[in-house]
C-alpha cells in the first residue's frame, strides 16, 4: 500500500472516539436470503442438519493449520476459522480491494484502483448471481469458510486482546464475513493473475501510429513488428519439438504484411484509437491499477518436472512454485485438508477456501501463469454517449452510477475556524460505469465517435473456473486432474508428477480463435459481427504433454509450444527468455543421472541469482570495451562470466561479488536510452533494475518473462528488420558496435566509481496490515517454493517448501509491542511465533516439511484445536 498500516496507528490520536467505522462487507441487501445477509450460514436445503458436526486442526511447527472433518461444512468451516486466526486484517484488506472499496480504508490513494475496479468487475447483485449458480456442495464449501471466519471473528469481538491492531489503527470493527466477500475476492485475484497478456491493442495503435510519422509508412510498419510480433518460431518452448509443434491460430499476420491489407473497417478502429483515453481518467486496466495502488499482486512462476528416467529414486520430481510477489503476510496460505473426498497439503490464498497448488497422496502440481492472450480491446461506434451499433442496429449501454466513500486524508481532521465543523465521516466520489455487449468500456476517443470495450473470453466465469481449481485436491489421477480444466477459462500452465511415474505439462485456458482477416495486435472493428471471434478453444484443445520424449519439462511462463501465438504483448516470447537459463542449469544434472532434490535445489538457487540475458549481450558488451582498450573492463566481464553472470553475494559481505555486475546495469541502460529513444521516444521502455516494493517483477530487469532485452539482442544480431542501432536524428551511419562503445563510455562516466563493491539489490516486502516490511537479498524464484520426490518414502523429506515471512499476519495489542521492542532490540523480546519464522529459511534457499498423512502432522504437532461448528 501507498501508506504503510504501521503508520496508521498514529491516526488513533486525530481520529474521534465516536468515528469507529463499520467498514465490512457490502451494504446489506434486504431481498438477499438472510444467510447471505449475515454471512453464509449453512444451508439445510443442501446439508440437512448439521449440529454437532466437528473439525479438528492440528497446527505442526511452522503454524500451518491441518484441518481434518468427516463432513464438506466442517472442514471447510475449520479452513475459514484458520486462516481467520492467522490473517483476519489481511482478509479485511482483501475484501475491500476485491469489492472497490479501497478507498474506505486507505482514503484517496486506494481510490484509482476502486475506480477500476468498479469498472472492470462486478457489482453486488452480480457476485451474488455467482454464488447463486455454484453447485449446491460448492456453495457449502462458501457458506462454511464465512462460518468459520465469522466464529473467529465473534471470538475477536469478545476478546479485545485478539483482536488486530489494524482495526483500532484504522478505527474499524470487524463486521460479518459474507459469501461474496470471498466472491469478490475470486474474481479479482483471477482476474489479475490468469487474465494473460492481452488487451494492449489500442496502446498498440498508437505505438504503430508513432512509429509511422517517425519512419514512415513502410519502415514505421517494419519497426512496428519488431517490437510487437505474434509469432518467434526460435522462441524458448516447453513442449519440445519432438513432442509436436502447435498449428498456428487463424489470424497470425507476419511481419511483412501490408497494413493496406487489412479491412478497412479495422484501419478506421485504429484511426480511431488513436485518440482514445482512458476513462475517469485512470489507469487502463486492473493489474496497472493494482500497481499504482501499491498492491502489485503477481502471478510469475516456474517449474521443473524429471521423469523416472533420471531421478535417482526412480520416481518423478518436481519443482516450482508461483511468484506472487512479497508481502507480510503473503497473498498464499499454506494449509491442509483431509476429510469429505478432499486430501491435499499446500497452498491456497488469503480470503478463499481450498488448496491450489500442492499434493495429494498420489499426486503433486503447481502452477506458471499461462500468458495467453484471452482479452481484446475492440473498437465501439457510437450513436451518441450511450449508443453504438453493431451491423447496422443501435444498441443502449448498459450504465451505473458507483457511489465510493473515501476516508479523509489527514488533512480533513485539521482544526477549522468554524466552532460547528466536524470531520466528515467519508468523502463520496460518484463514477459512471458503462459496459457494451463486448464488455467494460475502458477507453473513449476524443472526439465522441468511438469506445473501446474489453472482450474477454473469461468474462463471468471466475468463480465457476475458481471451484474447477479447488475441485483437483479431490482427484485421484491424470484423467480426472485434466478433466477438470476442459472448461476452465483462465490461462495457466499446469505441471503434474504422480507416484505411478507420469510426468505432465498442461497450457489451460480459453483461447479465443479470431477472425484471419484482421490484424490480431491492434482494435477490431467491433460493429461489424463478421469479424467477431469464431469460438474458443479449451481443455485438451490447448498445449500439452504427457510423458514428454525428452523426459523433463521447464516452464517459467514462456511460450508453451512451438507455432503458439505471443498475441499482441510487446516483446512476448522472443529470441531470448529467462527459462533458457533454467534449462542450461538442469541439462547438466540430467546428463548425470540420478537426481535427487539436492539437485532441483542447486539449479533452483543458480537459475535464481543469475542475469539471465547477459549470455546473449556479452559478445558485442566485451568487443566495445576491447575496441576502447579498456583492458581492466574486458578482465572484470571475463570474471564474471566465469562465474554464471551470478548477482549473489556469496561470501555474505553485503556486496555483490562482481564489478560487472553494476557496470552491466548501466551500459544495458545506455543502450537502451540510445538505440531506442530516437523512435520509440516515450515508449522506449528502461529497464528497472532496483526489485521494486513487493518485488514485482521479483529480480526487477534480472529476469522478468516480458523482457525489455529481446528488441536489444535482435538489433545486435541483425534480426530486426529496422536497424535500430543507427540514430534517425544525426546524418551519421552508427552501427550497433558504435553505441556500444557510446553507451560505455557514459555508463562510466555517469559512475566513474562503478569498479567498488556494489551493496546487494534487495526485494522489499509490502506489509498488508501492522507487521513489518522485511527485505531480503534480490533472487528470482518463487514466493511459494515447492519440491517433491514420488521416490522417497512418505515423510517430512518426500515433499519441502517454505513460504515467507511465516503463515501468520495475526498481531493483536500485546504481540504488536512486543514485535516492535523486538525490532528495536529490546532484550528479551521477540516477534510471534509464526509471523517470521521462514523468512530468513527461504531469503537463503532452505525449505521446510509440507507434511502429508496425519502421522508426519503429529510428528510435528504444536497445537490442537477441536471445533464444533
Amino acid at each position: 500500500m501507498n501508506v504503510p498500516l504501521t503508520l496508521l496507528l498514529s491516526a488513533l490520536v486525530v481520529i474521534p472516539a465516536g468515528a469507529l467505522l463499520a467498514l465490512g462487507p457490502d451494504e446489506a441487501d434486504p431481498d438477499l436470503p438472510a444467510d447471505i445477509r449475515e454471512g453464509g450460514a449453512r444451508s439445510m436445503q443442501t446439508l440437512g442438519d448439521a449440529s454437532g458436526l466437528d473439525a479438528v486442526i492440528i497446527r505442526d511447527q511452522w503454524g500451518v493449520p491441518h484441518i481434518y472433518a468427516d463432513d464438506a461444512y466442517s472442514l471447510f468451516f475449520g479452513n475459514g476459522y484458520a486462516q481467520a486466526q492467522d490473517r483476519l486484517a489481511q482478509l479485511e484488506i482483501l475484501r475491500h480491494v476485491g469489492k472497490g472499496e479501497l478507498a474506505k480504508l486507505t482514503g484517496p490513494s486506494g481510490l484509482e484502483l476502486d475506480l477500476v475496479t468498479r469498472r472492470e468487475l462486478y457489482t453486488h447483485d452480480e457476485r451474488v448471481a455467482a454464488f447463486d449458480a455454484l453447485p449446491d456442495e460448492w456453495k457449502v464449501a462458501f457458506e462454511a469458510y464465512a462460518d468459520g471466519v465469522n466464529r473467529w471473528i465473534g471470538e475477536v469481538t469478545l476478546d479485545p486482546t485478539q483482536l488486530p491492531v489494524e482495526y483500532p489503527a484504522l478505527a474499524v470493527t470487524p463486521e460479518p464475513w459474507q459469501v461474496t466477500d470471498t466472491i469478490a475476492i475470486a474474481q479479482y485475484l483471477l482476474d489479475v493473475f490468469g487474465r494473460g497478456s492481452g488487451g494492449q491493442e489500442v496502446r498498440n495503435a498508437q505505438l504503430l501510429s508513432h512509429l509511422v510519422q517517425k519512419l514512415g509508412p513502410e519502415a514505421g510498419q517494419r519497426a512496428f513488428g519488431d517490437v510487437v510480433w505474434t509469432l518467434r518460431n526460435e522462441t524458448y518452448t516447453t513442449i519440445k519439438a519432438a513432442d509436436g509443434a502447435y498449428p498456428p491460430l487463424a489470424g497470425e499476420i507476419g511481419f511483412d504484411t501490408p497494413l493496406s491489407d487489412v479491412p478497412p473497417g479495422q484501419l478506421e478502429a485504429i484511426a480511431a484509437a488513436l485518440q482514445a483515453e482512458p476513462v475517469d481518467d485512470t489507469a487502463a486496466t486492473l493489474g496497472e491499477a493494482t500497481q499504482k495502488a501499491g498492491l502489485p499482486f503477481k502471478f510469475g512462476s516456474n517449474a521443473q518436472l524429471i521423469d523416472k528416467r533420471f531421478a535417482a529414486n526412480g520416481k518423478p520430481l518436481l519443482f516450482g512454485g508461483p511468484q506472487m510477489g512479497y508481502y507480510t503476510p503473503m497473498i498464499p496460505y499454506e494449509l491442509g485438508l483431509h476429510g469429505a473426498g478432499f486430501d491435499a497439503t499446500g497452498m491456497g490464498v488469503a480470503g478463499a477456501p481450498g488448496v491450489i497448488i500442492g499434493r495429494s497422496a498420489t499426486q503433486a502440481w503447481t502452477v506458471t501463469s499461462g500468458a495467453s492472450d484471452q482479452v481484446d480491446t475492440v473498437a465501439e461506434r457510437l450513436v451518441d454517449f450511450y449508443h453504438y451499433e453493431i451491423d447496422g442496429e443501435v444498441h443502449e449501454m448498459d450504465c451505473r452510477i458507483e457511489t465510493h466513500h473515501v476516508r479523509p486524508g489527514p488533512a480533513d481532521f485539521a482544526p477549522k475556524a468554524d466552532p460547528e465543523w466536524r470531520p466528515p465521516m467519508f468523502d463520496i466520489v460518484e463514477q459512471e460505469v458503462c459496459r457494451t455487449v463486448h464488455g467494460p468500456v475502458l477507453w473513449r476517443s476524443d472526439d465522441g465517435a468511438y469506445a473501446f470495450a474489453s472482450e474477454r473470453s473469461y468474462r463471468g466465469d471466475e468463480v465457476a473456473s475458481g471451484v474447477l481449481w479447488l475441485s483437483i485436491g479431490m482427484s485421484r489421477n491424470l484423467e480426472e486432474f485434466q478433466d477438470t480444466f476442459e472448461e476452465f477459462s483462465f490461462t495457466f500452465n499446469f505441471n503434474y508428477v504422480n507416484e505411478s511415474g507420469t510426468v505432465a505439462y498442461m497450457h489451460v485456458g480459453r483461447q479465443p480463435i479470431r477472425d484471419e482477416r484482421l490484424d490480431p495486435r491492434l482494435p477490431r472493428p467491433a460493429w461489424d459481427s463478421a469479424y467477431d471471434w469464431k469460438g474458443t478453444l479449451s481443455g485438451r484443445e490447448l498445449p500439452h504433454v504427457i510423458d514428454p520424449a525428452s523426459g523433463y519439462t521447464v516452464n517459467w511462463n514462456n511460450n508453451p509450444a512451438q507455432g503458439w501465438t505471443s498475441g499482441d504483448a510487446r516483446e512476448l516470447w522472443g529470441p531470448i527468455h529467462r527459462a533458457e537459463r533454467m534449462e542450461e542449469e538442469l541439462l547438466p544434472v540430467l546428463l548425470r543421472g540420478d537426481v535427487t532434490l539436492d539437485d532441483l535445489r542447486e539449479v533452483n538457487f543458480r537459475a535464481s541469482t543469475r542475469e539471465p540475458y547477459a549470455d546473449d549481450l556479452e559478445p558485442v558488451w566485451r568487443q566495445a570495451a576491447a575496441e576502447l582498450g579498456l583492458l581492466h573492463v574486458t578482465q572484470a566481464i571475463d570474471d564474471w562470466k566465469a562465474a554464471g553472470f551470478t548477482y549473489w553475494d556469496h561470501d555474505g559481505d553485503g556486496f555483490h561479488d562482481h564489478s560487472a555486475f553494476r557496470l552491466y546495469e548501466l551500459w544495458r541502460e545506455r543502450l537502451q536510452v540510445i538505440a531506442l529513444e530516437d523512435e520509440l521516444g516515450d515508449a522506449a521502455e528502461v529497464p528497472l533494475w532496483d526489485p521494486p516494493t513487493a518485488g514485482d517483477p521479483h529480480a526487477a530487469d534480472h529476469g522478468e518473462h516480458r523482457n525489455k532485452d529481446s528488441l536489444i539482442v535482435d538489433s545486435l544480431s541483425g534480426y530486426a528488420t529496422h536497424d535500430w542501432c543507427d540514430d534517425i536524428r544525426t546524418p551519421l551511419d552508427e552501427s550497433c558496435l558504435d553505441i556500444s562503445k557510446q553507451a560505455l563510455l557514459d555508463a562510466m562516466a555517469d559512475e566513474p566509481d562503478w569498479f567498488k563493491p556494489f551493496p546487494q539489490r534487495e526485494i522489499r516486502f509490502v506489509a498488508l496490515g501492522a507487521g513489518p516490511a522485511y527485505k531480503i537479498p534480490m533472487q528470482n524464484k518463487p514466493s511459494f517454493q515447492n519440491f517433491y520426490d514420488w521416490g522417497l518414502p512418505e515423510g517430512p523429506e518426500r515433499s519441502r517448501n517454505a513460504l515467507p515471512p511465516g503463515t501468520s499476519g495475526h498481531l493483536p495489542p500485546a504481540a504488536f509491542l512486543e514485535l516492535q521492542a523486538y525490532r528495536n532490540g529490546f532484550p528479551n523480546a521477540a516477534p510471534p511465533p509464526h509471523l517470521e519464522d521462514q523468512l530468513e529459511m527461504y531469503a537463503t534457499f532452505g525449505d521446510k516439511p509440507l507434511l502429508f498423512g496425519r502421522t508426519a502432522v503429529e510428528q510435528y504437532e504444536e497445537s490442537r484445536t477441536h471445533l464444533k461448528t
